[in-house]
This record gives structure tokens, C-alpha cells and sequence, in this order.
């Protein structure tokens, strides 16, 4: 059955009313496909000013739910935030990220459906009292049984929230779902390889179908329909970061594009229905060069591209929120040096803001910005203001702008070792440091990785080559000791881990 039909008439007079219609041929159109791409969709409904809106899905929503945060909308997702020591990256509520669309569903169902409830036995011992919630984000640090169900009533109460939001924004992200046999749920990823090696029969890997996706967001819809408001709306799209792996055997890359084209053709179908509109992320990123749409781990969509998509459904949807067109060249810019003197004094929030709004090449450069400085000092600030993530890629920019600074190359160790990559950290400030061995912060930012990693004769090795060319440095000093502390505390871990299997012995 087709997904719609029109006559040989309506078909031709849709051709000639919208110029959208024809593929943008550079030879005569070179405007859509610059910058980021620019792909048209048409609002069955507005946002108003500073309503609730609640966002689920993918990676994705985290970035769509900060720019409508950024805006004034009240985005119940962002008030959530782990402790550091709890995540992989500096996303203070990444684990609430949801993959298949069944992990979206599952937990509307336990939040809002009487009678629902999440499974007993749905959480994983992973032995030694840490435990693992597999329908949270995979990478979510295991922790004691208490912590988990804490978490679980957090995520739950998030949920419970839907009801209080007119507009709900769902970001769908992957096809390759993780079956429970015993629960009867699909996971929100696959489980800890332990678990798997101990109950190898209990799991199995579904590639979802458009049908399955479909029926998926149908139910949601359904939930939608029965708890949330009246006259609520819901805003989907696809995410556009490719999946980091596949289980199947496939290459990735072939993988994603199919988990891609399901999402997208299930996404059309449900469209279809009232009060759900589609928004193109998914065709917008993709269609955009790959150094403008996503940062060096060729997976994650850039702060500026997701600053441009998240401003034009602003613009389509609530246009008195809309940013102000910019002024004539001569005024639209904040100079290079309006922004200096803002990092001088220290207002690193008004610098990191102003060099946002330079995203592209034409606007840093009509500022007084060459490549390398914009990216350095944008990816700087981003660091000094804790994000680590956005300032990689812009220090990663800058070092392939200018591959032989040191200063560059330090910097973006140093955010990489934020993010928890120790290798490339370490690998970073190796090579600063060949190029710069003079400098005190490059070889103590070594030597403090180099700890981190438990290397600590490596590490002290470090400390002391900076304290024989200056015996007086106090960070060298204060490094030193720490670096023993570690050592002292590493041992001591180790003494207390030997002495049972000692016992057993």
C-alpha cells in the first residue's frame, strides 16, 4: 500500500508550487547546500514562549534540549545531572539517552501506565556490590544497588513530568535492539559482556524492522494520547550520529545506513498522523560538509550546527523567538578584539558567547580572526568553562590549522584527558612536549597523566627533570607530592585486594 497517493494533477501542480522541490543544482543554486544545509519542512503548530518541553531519545536530544533551554523553554531533561564521578563525559544527564525506540516507550510505560512497573529483576549484579541498570545509557558507570535504584526513580520521575508538557521532541537513534528473555523488554544497549558470558542464553540482537519501528512509535503515541495534555504535539526526527558500532558483522558504515533509513522511513509514516510533525535534523546534517556538521570523532554534530537547526525550528515554530537577522557586515561582528579584552578580564561566559556566534569561516574572519586563533581561543574558553567535548573539537581544528603549536596541542591534551582518553591525552602532551620541552605546564601536564594512568615511576621521572631546570617551582612541588599519594593509595588498594584471594588461596 502506498504511503500516499495523488493524481497525475495534484502531483504536477505540487512540482510548480514550491521551488523546494527541485534538487538544488550547484550550477544555478549554491545556497541551500553552504554552511549548514539549509532543508525546507512546513509547522502544523507553534511552540509558545517558555512552554515545557519534554525531549527523549538519542545523544541528539541532549544538544536539541540545551539550545531550547538556551531560549527559554522549560526543559525538564536539563535539570537532571549525575555527579562527575558518575559518567563517561561531561553530559551531566547523558544517561538518560534512549537508542531503540522500544527504550523510549518502556520508559513511558513504567512512568505513566497503571500497573507498570520496571522489572525486578531487571537490573544486572555485576559482582563485588556494583550493579548495572541496563535500560539507562550503556556507559553509565556501575554503582552500589542503592545508588542504581536512585538513579531508576530519577529517570522515572523525569518521565512522570510528560504530562505538564505540551510539546514532546523525540530524537530516534538505532535499529540494532538488545532482546531480555526473562523480562520480556528490549535493553536500552547491549549487556556488560559478564553478563552475557554468565546467561548467554537470556539475550539476543533484533535489527528492527520498519514495521517494528512503526508499531514502536505507535504505542508511544498511544501513551501520548491516554496520559499526556490534550492538545499535546510532538516534534520528531532522526538523530544524525551514526551509530559507533554494529553487532551484525556488517561494516559500520553500511550498518548505520540502513539503521538510518528505517528510522527515517518509519519516521514519515508516523508523520502522517495529527498532531506530529517531522523536522529534518537528520537531512540537514548530512547534507552539510562533514568538517562544518560533526566534531573529529565524525559522530557527534558540532555546537554551531546544532545552534543553526535548533534556531530554525525556533524560528518556524515560535518566530517571535527567533535570533535577529545580523546586521550589515560592518556592524554584524563582534571584533577579534571586543573579544580579547573579554578573556582578559576574565569573562570567559561573554567570550565563549561571542566567539559562538562567529561559527563560520566568513563571520570569524570579517571579525579579524585567521583559522588557527578563532579555533585556539574558542577552544580555550570552552575549556576554562568545563566543555570538554566542544573544546576538543576546537582544539583539534587549530592543531590541524597549525600542527606545529605547542601551546594548541597542550590545550587539547589537556581536553582530552577531561574526557577520559588517556591514551590520546597522553599522546597529545607527548608531542607538545617534543616541541616545547622548555615548558613547565606542558612537561607537569605529562607527568600528571602519566600518574593518572598509574605510571608513577614515568610520571616522577617527569616532575623531576622539571624541578632540576627550576628547583623553586611550586606546582612541580605540590605535583610531586600528590604523585606520591597516589602511588601510596594505589598500593594500599592493591594490599587490600591480594589479601582475600590470598585467604582463598
Amino acid at each position: 500500500m502506498p504511503l500516499v497517493s495523488f493524481s497525475g494533477a495534484q502531483a504536477y501542480a505540487n512540482l510548480r508550487a514550491d521551488r523546494l522541490s527541485l534538487w538544488p543544482d550547484g550550477r544555478r543554486d549554491r545556497t541551500r547546500l553552504s554552511g549548514v544545509a539549509s532543508v525546507g519542512f512546513k509547522p502544523s503548530f507553534t511552540l509558545k514562549r517558555g512552554e515545557a518541553v519534554f525531549t527523549a531519545g538519542s545523544c541528539f536530544a541532549r544538544n536539541i534540549e540545551q539550545r531550547f533551554s538556551d531560549l527559554g523553554f522549560d526543559v525538564p531533561a536539563t535539570r537532571l545531572s549525575l555527579p562527575p564521578e558518575e559518567r563517561a563525559s561531561d553530559t551531566g544527564n547523558d544517561f538518560l539517552n534512549k537508542y531503540p525506540p522500544q527504550a523510549i516507550l518502556n520508559e513511558m510505560r513504567w512512568a505513566l501506565e497503571p500497573g507498570a512497573a520496571y522489572p525486578q529483576d531487571g537490573l544486572f549484579d555485576l559482582g563485588d556490590g556494583l550493579w548495572h541498570d541496563p535500560h539507562l545509557a550503556p556507559n553509565l558507570k556501575p554503582a552500589s544497588l542503592e545508588r542504581v535504584l536512585e538513579r531508576r526513580a530519577l529517570v522515572t520521575e523525569l518521565y512522570r513530568q510528560i504530562p505538564s508538557c505540551r510539546i514532546i521532541v523525540l530524537t530516534l537513534g538505532l535499529v540494532e535492539a538488545w532482546f531480555d528473555e526473562q523480562t520480556g523488554y528490549y535493553l536500552n544497549g547491549a549487556p556488560p559482556a559478564p553478563v552475557l558470558a554468565r546467561q548467554p542464553d537470556r539475550f539476543r540482537l533484533d535489527v528492527l524492522t520498519v514495521q517494528e519501528v512503526e508499531q514502536s512509535l505507535k504505542k508511544i503515541s498511544d501513551l501520548l494520547s491516554a496520559y499526556g495534555q490534550r492538545k499535546s504535539r510532538t516534534l520528531l526526527t532522526v538523530s544524525p550520529v551514526p551509530m559507533r558500532n554494529t553487532f551484525t558483522g556488517e561494516d559500520a558504515i553500511s550498518a548505520n545506513a540502513y539503521s538510518k533509513a528505517v528510522m527515517r522511513v518509519a519516521a514519515q509514516s508516523f508523520a502522517r498522523r495529527k498532531r506530529v510533525d517531522y523536522f529534518p535534523s537528520y537531512e540537514i546534517i548530512t547534507h552539510t560538509s562533514r568538517s562544518s556538521a560533526y566534531i573529529q570523532d565524525n559522530r557527534h554534530v558540532t555546537p554551531q550546527a546544532v545552534k543553526v537547526i535548533v534556531d530554525r525550528v525556533v524560528e518556524a515554530y515560535c518566530p517571535q523567538l527567533a535570533p535577529k537577522p545580523k546586521a550589515a557586515p560592518s556592524a554584524a561582528y563582534p571584533k577579534a578584539a571586543t573579544v580579547m579584552n573579554a578573556l582578559k578580564t576574565g569573562d570567559f561566559a561573554k567570550a565563549a558567547d561571542l566567539l559562538a556566534d562567529l561559527g563560520q569561516r566568513d563571520d570569524y574572519v570579517q571579525a579579524g580572526f585567521d583559522e588557527f586563533t578563532y579555533r585556539f581561543e574558542y577552544g580555550r574558553t570552552l575549556l576554562r568553562l568545563g566543555s570538554a567535548a566542544e573544546a576538543q573539537a576546537q582544539l583539534a581544528a587549530a592543531v590541524a590549522a597549525k600542527p606545529t603549536s605547542s601551546d594548541a596541542i597542550y590545550q587539547l591534551a589537556r581536553a582530552l584527558a577531561r574526557l577520559q582518553r588517556p591514551l590520546d591525552a597522553e599522546q597529545a602532551f607527548r608531542r607538545a612536549a617534543e616541541l616545547n620541552p622548555a615548558s613547565v605546564d606542558i612537561r607537569l601536564g605529562l607527568a600528571n597523566q602519566l600518574s593518572e594512568s598509574g605510571r608513577f615511576d614515568e610520571a616522577e621521572a617527569e616532575v623531576q627533570a622539571v624541578l632540576a631546570a627550576h628547583p623553586e617551582e611550586a606546582k612541580a612541588h605540590t605535583l610531586g607530592a600528590t604523585i606520591r599519594n597516589r602511588r601510596e593509595e594505589a598500593a594500599e588498594k592493591a594490599a587490600a585486594a591480594a589479601g582475600p584471594l590470598a585467604k582463598r588461596l
